[in-house]
């Protein structure tokens, strides 16, 4: 097992980390760290070189994203004050193949450090529903959809990283559907894919938890009812 931390270098994390003597290097020996879980949002790599500690990326996703890909412009009106807006939030793209196109893009930037994996979300959920919990799409929906959009990328994705899907706690792969779970992967068509299982999302998913205890026995029995996918399970995102 390799323990990591998440990094993006931003001016807070550089200089947390530059304050040692090696830098990233003194940081994660001083904190028994085996590497990190890079940020890569962007569509171009990072000019300095992190191949060395990086051990997986987190891919740039986009938390809002169903109704541009299927076009439903009336709803596209509610959730953005103008079409500039709109541009700006899908980098410039203005429909589904520019879209995806930045998606090779970013993919691309993440595969230049080397990792052995790739952190992929898996939701929809635009700003109101965040408040209202109101959602207008349903798992089953964010499922099918995530799906094509993979599946319309994943070739430039080499078979030896592996792929791990995060769960959350809007609709989508929250993985507290078994059902839904065996949908996602039984459409994906690379072969090489997991689960990145993030505690604090699942918990978000089950506003009756009240302390610790009931956490995690609901994580444990979480991942039990996913029957054969808790296999599937190559990598956690750790939150108390």
């Amino acid at each position: 097992m390799k323990q990591l931390i998440n990094y993006c270098p931003v001016h807070g994390y550089e200089q947390e980390v530059n304050a040692y003597a090696d830098g990233m290097k003194g940081y994660l020996k001083n904190n028994k760290l085996d590497g990190i879980e890079l940020y890569v949002y962007q569509q171009k790599p990072y000019t300095s070189d992190y191949r060395e500690e990086s051990i997986g990326v987190h891919l740039k996703y986009w938390p809002y994203w169903l109704d541009f890909w299927y076009g439903n412009q009336k709803y596209l009106n509610e959730n953005y004050s103008d079409k500039k807006q709109l541009q700006e939030y899908y980098l410039g793209a203005v429909n589904q193949e520019e879209w995806l196109q930045i998606i090779r893009n970013n993919i691309k930037a993440a595969l230049a450090v080397n990792p052995e994996y790739l952190v992929w979300h898996v939701s929809n959920c635009n700003l109101k529903e965040i408040f209202t919990f109101d959602f207008f799409y349903n798992d089953a929906q964010v499922i099918d959809a995530s799906i094509e959009v993979f599946n319309a990328v994943s070739e430039c994705i080499p078979d030896n990283v592996i792929v791990l899907f995060e769960n959350l706690w809007w609709p989508g792969l929250r993985l507290i559907e078994p059902g839904i779970v065996d949908r996602f992967f039984c459409g994906l068509k690379k072969q090489n894919v997991g689960i990145m299982l993030d505690t604090g999302h699942l918990m978000n998913t089950n506003i009756s938890l009240s302390n610790e205890l009931e956490a995690v026995s609901f994580i444990c029995q979480t991942v039990e009812n996913l029957g054969m996918y808790k296999n599937y399970i190559h990598g956690m995102h750790l939150s108390c």
